[in-house]
């Protein structure tokens, strides 16, 4: 919902949105707008058989790809403002998901663990969620 709520600052004019694709997404939940706004600007997808999962958790490596998707579609190009990390369980790192951990690390959005890992597929936790959102949004 941050995302959304920062719409303006990121040149992704939010609509008003009326009807869902998903079963899951109703109107008059907290997250319909935000959702919606997302799907519509192709951030994120959902699960393909008309659920979206709100209240599925998700991946860190998944909110690299949102937090890189929504650069793109921003027209930003998310900075390199540190030297690549190579994280000691990068091999863990799902194919779809390698650039968008790769931009993040390097844009300082991520740093990992001090153990060198970046634990992609552990679910976030909201500190990490809302570090990762401030740190984003700083680069606007």
């Amino acid at each position: 919902m941050e995302l959304h709520n920062a719409a303006d600052n990121l040149n992704l004019t939010s609509g008003s949105y009326t009807k869902s694709p998903f079963a899951d997404v109703k109107p008059g939940k907290s997250c319909f707008q935000a959702v919606l706004w997302a799907v519509d600007k192709s951030i994120v997808f959902g699960y393909g058989n008309g659920y979206f999962g709100t209240y599925d958790s998700i991946t860190r490596e998944q909110m690299c790809a949102i937090l890189l998707r929504t650069a793109q579609k921003s027209g930003m190009t998310l900075p390199q403002t540190v030297e690549a990390k190579n994280f000691t369980d990068s091999a863990a790192v799902s194919s779809w998901a390698q650039s968008a951990v790769t931009a993040c690390a390097e844009a300082g959005i991520i740093n990992g663990f001090p153990d060198g890992s970046f634990k992609p597929k552990s679910s976030i936790m909201n500190g990490e969620l809302t570090t990762m959102i401030y740190r984003f949004l700083n680069l606007l």
